[in-house]
């Protein structure tokens, strides 16, 4: 099935191909039928191990990287929204998948093959230079997260999961009064890298010392300098 009018828009509007999809040769692979997926809540849309010739753009919908321990253990290292690739490192290194990858909601992607990316590289500086800085911005994060998972607590990273939002997105911003939990508890204690049991924990912590309270799925900074406390030093710089 072809990209409708309003995935197309959303296309154009950011991420990679911000301005770009009315362009040749994006014209040429976004109108391509075969190359458009749908995939439904839960499905898996690329397996651990699996070497796929390209890599994937999220036209919509929210997807899950996912890496699991032998005993089955899940954690979400990140997650894609509209505008995200995933991927890169199958198309451009032909290396396996170390994680796999799962729609958290139904979801509509791109795939994009190896030469058709390697011809968007070499027909766009814009392309080429968006690319560069995903890569770098993918391997901050990376060795960020590595650093939060063994130096910080399950209470730090949770303030500043909050305060900064997934890929850190509202970094720098001044801290909220209130913020919503846009995952269930049991995606957002694998995002944060621990199990519902100790995330339900720490909630409840932050509760009993006067720090947040809690209605619903909404989260109010009841103790502004004793949420501070916890950020980390980027995100209390600007807090």
């Amino acid at each position: 099935m072809a990209l409708s009018s309003c995935e197309l828009s959303a296309l154009a509007c950011g991420g990679l191909l911000k301005g770009l999809v009315a362009l040749p040769p994006f014209v040429a692979t976004l109108g391509d039928p075969a190359l458009h997926q749908r995939h439904g809540r839960g499905q898996t849309v690329l397996a651990k191990g699996a070497a796929p010739e390209g890599m994937f753009i999220v036209v919509h919908g929210i997807l899950e990287l996912v890496l699991s321990n032998a005993r089955g253990v899940e954690h979400v290292v990140r997650l894609a929204r509209a505008g995200h690739c995933v991927g890169l490192e199958n198309a451009l290194g032909e290396t396996p998948a170390a994680y796999a990858l799962r729609a958290l909601t139904e979801a509509s992607l791109i795939f994009v093959p190896r030469a058709t990316l390697g011809a968007w590289i070499e027909a766009s500086p814009i392309f080429s230079r968006r690319l560069m800085h995903l890569l770098a911005d993918d391997v901050a994060d990376l060795y960020e997260e590595l650093e939060g998972l063994q130096n910080r607590s399950t209470l730090e990273r949770l303030a500043c999961y909050l305060h900064c939002g997934e890929g850190r997105v509202r970094r720098g911003e001044p801290l909220r009064e209130e913020y919503a939990l846009s995952l269930p508890y049991m995606k957002l204690a694998q995002r944060l890298g621990t199990s519902q049991p100790h995330l339900s924990r720490a909630l409840r912590n932050l509760e009993d010392a006067g720090v947040i309270s809690r209605c619903g799925r909404r989260i109010r900074i009841a103790d502004r300098p004793a949420f501070v406390h916890l950020l980390c030093t980027a995100c209390q710089q600007a807090a």
